[in-house]
């Protein structure tokens, strides 16, 4: 034993290099064990393939609102004309 001993502390990074190679492999160990035991937990089913056409219905209720708006309007001929007085009066020839 005291050989033992006496080599692990000559030589740590080996005797540490062993440690964690031992470590990693049960770890991945209970990994691959809990691994399995979920897959045979699942439910797969099964069934049988037919050629045909797909049909899906979709409903829904609510409203629709656009994430912005703009008003446009169109550019009238006398548009931006001020009319401050008519010197003309109504049925007068011009």
């Amino acid at each position: 034993m005291k050989k033992i001993e006496s080599m692990a502390k000559r030589h740590k990074i080996f005797t540490g290099f062993i440690f964690l190679a031992i470590a990693g492999m049960v770890y991945f160990g209970y990994a691959k064990i809990v691994q399995n035991k979920t897959q045979e937990n699942e439910i797969q089913e099964t069934a049988i393939i037919k050629k045909g056409d797909i049909k899906i219905v979709v409903t829904g209720t609510g409203q629709v609102f656009a994430k912005s708006q703009v008003d446009l309007q169109g550019v009238v001929a006398g548009d931006g004309i001020k009319v401050e007085k008519v010197l003309v009066k109504n049925d007068q020839t011009v």
